[in-house]
């Protein structure tokens, strides 16, 4: 399987005080806008797009949608959970 497009959505939010992927910015979900526009630029060109996460929010979300329905899980990364969604 050839990958084309990784969305990153992952990351502490540390100086953000909570999880700024999951903030609401004029009704979505901040990490939305990158999936979405990156989905279409895939679909459009035939390509894949994988999103790795280490939020289990974001994977639960993203889980249900995916047309292949592929996820897996890299166990026990130093990171603490990464999620792969193919």
């Amino acid at each position: 399987m050839k990958i084309h497009w990784i969305l990153l959505a992952a990351g502490l939010s540390r100086r953000f005080g909570e999880n700024k992927l999951l903030y609401p910015v004029n009704g979505k979900k901040l990490y939305r806008y990158s999936l979405e526009r990156m989905a279409a630029l895939a679909e459009k060109r035939q390509e894949r797009l994988v999103v790795v996460t280490s939020h289990e929010a974001i994977r639960q979300e993203l889980a249900g949608k995916k047309a292949e329905g592929k996820q897996g899980n890299q166990p026990d990364p130093p990171s603490g959970g990464i999620w792969r969604l193919l």
